[in-house]
């Protein structure tokens, strides 16, 4: 298992961040995820075997968000 935390500017409110939780927790090879509306960030752990880290930021970057390290 693998974790990353990644800053996304652009999540302002507790909608977003239910909508992040959601889209991830749907996708095949996440595990968990934590969102911080205030610090704008999310946790995510994921199986590297299924999914890697760069096609977790693709999917939240082709949502509308901007995720950051």
């Amino acid at each position: 298992m693998k974790e990353i935390t990644l800053i996304i500017k652009n999540m302002a409110c507790m909608g977003c961040a239910e909508k992040i939780t959601d889209i991830l927790n749907e996708t095949e090879g996440v595990i968990r995820v934590k969102t911080r509306t205030l610090r704008q960030s999310v946790q995510v752990r994921f199986d590297p075997e299924k999914i890697s880290e760069e096609k977790i930021k693709a999917l939240l970057t082709t949502t509308g968000y901007k995720p950051t390290e």
